[in-house]
C-alpha cells in the first residue's frame, strides 16, 4: 500500500513505479487501484476507510500492468498522464463503479525516487 497526500504525486507514483517494473521485475507485474479519500490511520501503521477498500478492489480487478482509478475521484491529470475508457466494475460492498485506466508513455522521472527501489535486494544482481 502506497499512502500520499497529493493525487497527482500518487498517479505519478503509480505509473513511475508500473514502467520501471516492465523491464526489471519479469515475469512479475504491477497491478495499481487508485481512490481518494479521507483514511483513518489504524495503531500507527494501517489505514482504513472506503477508499483503501475501493483501491484494494480495484488492484484485485485491474490486469497486468494496469493502473485503474474511479473516475469519479479522479481530479486532475498529471502533465503526460493519459486517461483511457474501462468497462464499469461491480466490486463487493461498494456496487457499480465506473473505472478509468491511466497510462503514461514515458517514466515520470525527476518527481520520484523509485529508482531507489532498484537497488536494493532482490532487485540487485
Amino acid at each position: 500500500m502506497i499512502v500520499a497526500v497529493e493525487q497527482d504525486m500518487a498517479i505519478g507514483f503509480s505509473l513511475d513505479m508500473q514502467k520501471r517494473c516492465e523491464d526489471v521485475c519479469q515475469p512479475l507485474t504491477v497491478r495499481v487501484g487508485l481512490a481518494t479519500g479521507e483514511v483513518l490511520m489504524f495503531q500507527g501503521e494501517d489505514y482504513i476507510g472506503t477508499s483503501v477498500n475501493l483501491a484494494s478492489r480495484l488492484c484485485d480487478v485491474a490486469e497486468h500492468n494496469e493502473v485503474l482509478m474511479a473516475r469519479a475521484d479522479l481530479r486532475r491529470l498529471p502533465k503526460g498522464v493519459s486517461e483511457n475508457n474501462h468497462e464499469n466494475v461491480t466490486l463487493r460492498g461498494l456496487g457499480e463503479v465506473e473505472v478509468i485506466s491511466l497510462t503514461s508513455q514515458t517514466t515520470l522521472s525527476g518527481i520520484n525516487d523509485t529508482g531507489e527501489l532498484w537497488t536494493r535486494s532482490p532487485f540487485v544482481t
